[in-house]
């Protein structure tokens, strides 16, 4: 779930740990081992968004792939940079 923090991605902590509100999944095919050898995603299915690797000024060098602005092929987070 996306929420506000002042420096990092703004993911938030307050879900319930059971089926009803798993909202994290990765890209690969349902029952698959997670792919190592290829990319994958990690989405919310609840913001709709993925997580992707984007530069920042403050925080780990990820944030939401709304949030994330390409300029010569490397990813900087509009937000935090």
């Amino acid at each position: 779930m996306k929420d506000s923090q002042n420096c990092g991605i703004g993911l938030s902590t307050r879900t319930k740990v059971n089926d009803a509100y798993y909202q994290w999944k990765f890209t690969c095919a349902t029952g698959q081992n997670v792919p190592t050898n290829q990319a994958v995603a990690l989405v919310n299915t609840v913001a709709n968004d993925s997580v992707v690797g984007a530069k920042r000024a403050c925080g780990v060098n990820l944030c939401w792939g709304d949030d994330a602005k390409s300029i010569a092929g490397k990813n900087y987070c509009k937000a935090g940079f």
